[in-house]
């Protein structure tokens, strides 16, 4: 029986996989306050940022200002909350 290694992923591939930009990425990475733990939580304890866009986009009518506002800002402002925590 052949025996397989399994590759932890990578924190910015956590964060990736959940929506995230690289650039949201090294925002959070270059907090010294990060360690790659906690960058794991975070991206654990976020939500899929396209999945809550797509929620958002649905609830609200389409093509509406607000339909343009709040899917634009959804990104920011996961990240923001974030790095506060």
């Amino acid at each position: 029986m052949k025996s397989y290694r399994i590759r932890r992923l990578t924190p910015l591939e956590c964060w990736r996989l959940m929506g995230f930009s690289d650039e949201n990425f090294k925002a959070a990475k270059e907090n010294k306050l990060n360690s790659d733990t906690q960058l794991y939580a975070q991206a654990g304890n976020s939500i899929v940022v396209n999945v809550l866009e797509a929620i958002l986009g649905e609830m609200l009518p389409k093509g509406s200002e607000a339909e343009r506002t709040i899917v634009g800002a959804t990104q920011s402002a996961i990240l923001a909350s974030r790095i506060a925590s």
